[in-house]
Formats: structure tokens, sequence, C-alpha cells
């Protein structure tokens, strides 16, 4: 149970990471959750890929799976394993790293 609980609690806490890589480092900090606006000129380094696209997605869902309650049909969710856990955590952490210096080329290229 505290297995479970832990890991369902990691995935939160990275699907959290991911959101703020998303507003941070893939929109270059031009938009934020809750934010009152949009500051369109980070917008001109943004470039987003359909990798990136693939990346989050997957990333997301897989996060979605373990954070949230099953449905009573699908049964009890899987224990996340712990190898997986970090995996997906160097995931997430080699996506941003691949996304905030593309970020910074395309602002000296463009610059």
């Amino acid at each position: 149970m505290e297995l479970r609980q832990e890991g369902t609690r990691a995935y939160g806490r990275l699907r959290l990471a991911g959101e703020r890589c998303i507003e941070e480092v893939l929109l270059n900090g031009a938009v934020h959750r809750f934010g009152k606006g949009v500051s369109t000129q980070k917008l001109k380094s943004v470039v987003v890929t359909a990798d990136d696209y693939r990346e989050v997605d997957a990333g997301m869902t897989k996060s979605s799976k373990f954070e949230h309650d099953a449905a009573s049909a699908v049964g009890r969710l899987p224990i996340p394993d712990p190898e997986e856990l970090d995996q997906d955590i160097a995931k997430l952490s080699a996506w941003r790293e691949t996304v905030n210096k593309r970020l910074g080329e395309t602002a000296k290229a463009r610059a």
C-alpha cells in the first residue's frame, strides 16, 4: 500500500514538473497557468515539433494513469515500478534539456 501511494505521489509530481517544463521551457515562459497575460514576444524563440507533442502526450498520459483513481471497470492500478519511474524522470529531464538547447539556438538565430 505504501509503495503504491509513494509511486502515485511521485507520478503526480512528475506530471506537475512536465507542466512546468511546458510553460517555462517549451513555451519560453510566454504562457503561465493562472497567469493574467501572455508574453507574446517570448514566442519568437518557440519551436514545437511533432516529437515534442509525442513526448508531452506520452508523459502526461502515463503520469495520469498512476495519479488518478481507476474506474471500477478498470480495477486497481498497477504499482509504479521504481526503476520505470527513474527512467521517466530521466526522460523528462532529457527532453527539457533538448528543448532548452533548441530555444537558445533559435533565439541566437533570430537575434
